[in-house]
């Protein structure tokens, strides 16, 4: 039961996140930042991929999934399509 629960959170949120990337007008304005923004909304969802992975592939599966956290936040101007199916290796 819980296992549908947090499946259908997990679905529910990722799908609003691919309706907010779909309010960008130019898919490289997903990583813009300036000096009120830290992290461009491309990073962000970068690092939530990154969690996603690491909770799903090492802690729930023990596939031996390691996170590179770094590459969250070093990889840029990924096309909205690839940032969709990314994986953080």
């Amino acid at each position: 039961m819980l296992s549908k629960i947090r499946s259908a959170i997990f679905v529910r949120d990722l799908t609003k996140l691919k309706e907010e990337f779909n309010l960008y007008s130019f898919q490289y304005d997903l990583w813009n930042t300036d000096a009120m923004i830290a992290n461009s909304v491309g990073n962000l969802a970068l690092h939530l991929v990154g969690n996603l992975n690491h909770f799903v592939g090492a802690v729930v599966g023990k596939i031996g999934y390691v996170r590179q956290r770094e590459m969250e936040f070093a990889l840029k101007n990924v096309s909205p399509k690839k940032l969709s199916m990314i994986s953080i290796q």
